[in-house]
């Protein structure tokens, strides 16, 4: 019995140690390629292949190209309207630093790109994690929903959005999906907004009276969720609308 009760201790003990669960990108770009702390630091390295075109939201002291993202030399540097090809992001988030004041560690963001024939790396940004495209995993695949003779593959995406207009919400995306709620059913004449969590997205699009965009699932009552189109929606904050990674990123290396 003693033996049992030692062997079950070491067993749980093991399962505390094991990683958590990988998040699924099906291999492509936000895939993790390194995940490792040294010194009080993190370091998650992620796939993230894509072109961009360098503008205004690239600060002038943030064009260096660097040999190495942990203490190399610089090898070149970017002006406006380069395209860079890029290959990874890294985030390094520092442990021994006091956190944020919005309880954050503090940290740097590095690109793995290409100007030419100069392969290195770029700090994107020092001090702050925030600008992170991947952050909390953001469009990890979560499920493919079956819905108006299509797959829907729907991925992670938490941020505010904003519906002015009566709008259905259905029980999958796609007009196939079940009318479950209206939006703003009140809504006769001026202007209402109404603003909502969204908690997931498709990664497919549709064009809906001439609109072209994702489906979006919402939380439109406390605990309640469906989705809408988000043709209907909008938002107030700038930038791309969906806070896609890749359209992130081109936002942040990009014109404003």
């Amino acid at each position: 019995m003693k033996r049992v009760f030692i062997f079950s201790l070491f067993f749980l003990s093991l399962l505390s140690w094991l990683p958590a669960e990988t998040p699924d990108y099906n291999f492509g770009n936000g895939t993790i390629l390194l995940d490792e702390t040294s010194d009080s630091k993190h370091y998650v390295k992620r796939k993230c292949e894509l072109e961009v075109t360098v503008g205004d939201m690239l600060s002038e002291n943030k064009r260096d190209i660097y040999s190495d993202y942990n203490g190399g030399k610089k090898i070149g540097s970017v002006k406006d309207n380069d395209k860079l090809q890029i290959f990874s992001v890294l985030v390094m988030e520092d442990f021994s630093a006091p956190f944020n004041r919005w309880g954050e560690p503090r940290g740097e963001i590095w690109y793995e790109v290409q100007k030419d024939e100069i392969r290195g790396w770029i700090c994107r940004q020092n001090d702050d994690t925030s600008t992170d495209p991947y952050k909390d995993n953001r469009y990890e695949i979560l499920e493919r929903i079956q819905s108006s003779g299509k797959t829907w593959t729907v991925r992670a995406l938490n941020e505010n959005i904003s519906v002015w207009e009566r709008v259905n919400v259905r029980d999958k995306p796609g007009l196939d999906g079940k009318k479950i709620f209206l939006l703003n059913e009140s809504l006769k004449s001026g202007v209402s907004q109404l603003t909502l969590t969204k908690t997931a997205i498709t990664e497919e699009t549709e064009t809906i009276d001439g609109i072209t965009d994702h489906w979006i699932k919402v939380e439109y009552e406390s605990g309640k969720f469906g989705w809408i189109f988000a043709g209907y929606a909008s938002n107030e904050r700038g930038g791309p609308k969906h806070s896609i990674p890749e359209e992130k990123i081109k936002f942040y290396f990009g014109w404003h």
